[in-house]
């Protein structure tokens, strides 16, 4: 009989010998997919059964319960590895959005916190990753000591998230003054730029991400890099929402056929005859809400795209000019750019390409930019535009009179005519004002250069201008800006068909070419 156990015994240990390695296989193997998978969210998990069963059927239940409790631990390690930050070593979003539920479930009312360390990237990649680690792990501890390590939180090595129901405004404060002043570690002197966001939860019917997301949104007012405290806006939110959905709408305005030109006329007070048009661009979004000209360009301008908003001005602005001088409208058409458009070699080779192959006279293109650009000490720009009054273009300082040495700075800019900014125009009822502008009007004489008014809409304003000797006006005195086909009817209605309709076709001949 015992002869007969200790054989059983051998082969239960013989037995062993392969089938442990091959359960702790299966086991290592499991817990590799559901890492790499991240399969505690997607269900992968439940493949951790499939050793158990296994268990059962190689020791009995007693084999299999032990087998559960080693992988449940397991289980319960890696879901708690799943909640811990590798940057901080506390918690981090997971656990943020999971406890955030909880305290809503509860109805609690709370603040979430986001501090933001808006340049700590900038110190630890140059200077050294010691000190930003010192200067978050003060800051970690510190609320960890008030708050507990249920409240604490850090989305990333620059940003810690903070529950908090009272007491979390002083607290706000005094993180703000102590780690964006100026402070030395070792030999080193910095200056933390901290933005310190906040929403309060009042049990509003909200999701935990919108809350979490509220509160660094609330992180993005303000200038970037500048240390604040700053309270969740909905106003805010809807621009920024505006800023993502219009910027992947503007990169396919073009190819979608959404952007067009009108066209506002500029009027020449001394013969009363129409010198030129403004080109205006609109962009035409269909059933969806409009957007100011003002608010695209601008966009175009911060993501990029504003290079290909002026191809499209220009060449369809040299279409146009074609079009209209076959009908015997003969004008100058004046464009806006931006300094950086006019220092972009690629694009003045583009530009300079397309006036060329569509043979347009360059005595009709005049290139506008705002005083502000100009007036800033760039050299290159400046040397760029004396260039293009060499070539024959026209150059107009927009804007004129809202920079603060206006008259000084004009002395080195190349020009040909100044546009006085609408805000003075809206003012001439101030005799200031108006003393102010001839002052203007005068000297851009005295140098044998042109004054345009913009934005004229009465009858006195145009009285005031005329007094002031002022050349050109453009406003809805005159005309909105116009369509192409309103435009041409405006242009043939102002002038008296008999009289004014002729044109010397002869001093213009151009001819589409292909582009």
């Amino acid at each position: 009989m015992k002869d007969v156990v200790h054989e059983s015994k051998t082969k239960l240990t013989d037995s062993n010998v392969f089938r442990i390695p091959l359960i702790a296989l299966s086991i290592i193997s499991i817990l590799f997919i559901v890492n790499i998978t991240d399969g505690l969210k997607n269900g992968y998990w439940q493949l951790i059964f499939i050793p158990i069963i296994v268990s059962a059927y190689f020791w009995s239940v007693n084999g299999s319960v032990s087998v559960g409790k080693k992988l449940d631990k397991l289980d319960k390690a890696a879901r708690e590895r799943d909640f811990i930050s590798p940057f901080t070593g506390i918690y981090n979003t997971n656990k943020l959005i999971i406890n955030l539920e909880k305290r809503m479930n509860n109805g609690e009312i709370f603040a979430i916190v986001s501090i933001k360390f808006t340049n700590i990237e900038g110190l630890g990649k140059y200077i050294e990753q010691r000190f930003v680690d010192e200067i978050l792990g003060n800051l970690i501890n510190e609320l960890l000591l008030e708050y507990g390590k249920d409240a604490v939180y850090s989305s990333g090595y620059d940003e810690i998230n903070l529950i908090a129901s009272r007491g979390y405004l002083a607290d706000c404060e005094r993180i703000l003054q102590q780690y964006s002043t100026a402070f030395k570690i070792e030999q080193f002197t910095f200056r933390v730029s901290v933005k310190i966001g906040i929403y309060e939860y009042e049990g509003s019917n909200e999701t935990p991400i919108d809350i979490y997301n509220r509160s660094r949104i609330a992180c993005e007012q303000g200038i970037e890099q500048e240390s604040g405290i700053f309270h969740y806006k909905k106003e805010f939110e809807l621009k920024r929402k505006e800023f993502f959905e219009l910027s992947g709408s503007l990169l396919e305005a073009i190819n979608n056929q959404e952007m067009h030109l009108v066209y506002q006329p500029k009027i020449k007070l001394a013969d009363n005859t129409i010198s030129g048009v403004e080109v205006l661009i609109r962009w035409d979004r269909g059933e969806k809400k409009p957007v100011g000209t003002n608010i695209f360009i601008q966009l175009a301008e911060d993501i990029g795209f504003i290079k290909e908003i002026s191809k499209f001005v220009l060449k369809n602005t040299c279409l146009q000019i074609i079009e209209w001088n076959n009908k015997g409208i003969a004008i100058n058409f004046s464009m806006n750019f931006t300094g950086n458009e006019l220092i972009d070699t690629e694009f003045i080779e583009w530009g300079s390409k397309t006036i060329e192959d569509f043979k347009i006279p360059k005595s009709r293109l005049e290139f506008e930019l705002t005083e502000r650009v100009v007036s800033n000490k760039n050299d290159k720009l400046i040397k760029r535009l004396h260039e293009f009054r060499a070539k024959g273009y026209k150059i107009s300082i927009d804007d004129f009179g809202t920079g603060i040495n206006s008259l000084m700075r004009m002395v080195e800019i190349p020009y040909d005519q100044l546009k006085i900014d609408k805000y003075f125009i809206d003012h001439l009822n101030r005799i200031e004002i108006r003393e102010l502008l001839k002052v203007i009007i005068d000297y851009a004489h005295e140098f044998k250069k042109s004054v345009v008014a913009e934005g004229v809409e009465t009858a006195e304003q145009l009285k005031v201008l005329k007094e002031l000797k002022c050349d050109i006006v453009q406003g809805y005195y005159y005309s909105k800006p116009l369509l192409p086909h309103e435009f041409e009817k405006y242009y043939f209605d102002f002038y008296d068909s008999k009289r004014y309709a002729t044109v010397d076709s002869d001093q213009f001949q151009a001819k589409a070419a292909v582009s």
